[in-house]
């Protein structure tokens, strides 16, 4: 069926997003195509900022803020068609942007983070039916897993980052080395060390021991350090 193909379609991206951040427009505009829809958003937000400037503009956040991860939103839980002509937010703000309805899915909902997927749609695509917010609910666990594995590469890439700069401050010469001694990160020192010849040698990424007085060093310190 089409609408399976499109529905595995939007679930690649979806996955392909977690692993390359760049690929994030290609699993939104696959979400959007398939709720039919203008466009797609995700947002991760701090909430005591987000809340502070715009909670009171738009009716949505409050909802959106009670809801837990899973939970999907949209304008009939908030407002009526009548409502809606009443509103700022409906009447004034969404029709200079060609917007009207919307559907969203929370993703994080924590102290100090909300992360939302939401889908758009203009007033002649009309409010979201069953169809879109049971697609909603089972695109949830493809997004929360991709949303969840993006978070964990980041936490992990910012402490690399960390380890790096603080060890970029130390004098003496310090690599970070994998088991087959292959060079992740080496401070100003190390490399100056490497490029002299003193005691070391970066062949090819390769840490080398230059001499056999560097490698008896070396020994005596990893017997050390076994025997600690």
């Amino acid at each position: 069926m089409p609408g399976s193909d499109l529905f595995l379609q939007t679930i690649d991206a979806v996955y392909a997003r977690g692993l390359e951040s760049e690929r994030m427009p290609e699993a939104l505009e696959a979400t959007s195509s398939l709720l039919g829809a203008v466009g797609a958003t995700l947002e991760v937000i701090r909430r005591t900022q987000y809340i502070e400037h715009f909670a009171a503009l738009n009716p949505r956040i409050p909802l959106t803020l009670r809801q837990r991860a899973g939970d999907v939103a949209w304008d009939r839980q908030l407002f009526d068609e009548g409502q809606m002509k009443r509103d700022p937010f409906y009447s004034e703000f969404l029709p200079h942007l060609g917007l009207r309805y919307f559907v969203s899915i929370v993703l994080e909902q924590s102290v100090d983070t909300l992360a939302v997927v939401a889908v758009q749609r203009s007033r002649k695509q009309g409010h979201v039916e069953k169809r879109e917010i049971n697609l909603m609910r089972r695109l949830y666990p493809h997004y929360q897993r991709a949303y969840d594995l993006t978070m964990r590469l980041k936490g992990a890439s910012d402490r690399s980052n960390l380890l790096e700069n603080a060890v970029e401050w130390l004098t003496d010469g310090v690599g970070l080395l994998r088991a087959d001694s292959k060079i992740v990160y080496a401070n100003d020192a190390m490399l100056s060390f490497a490029q002299r010849g003193d005691g070391i040698r970066i062949v090819g990424g390769i840490r080398e021991l230059a001499g056999h007085e560097a490698r008896r060093i070396f020994c005596c310190a990893r017997c050390h350090r076994a025997a600690w």
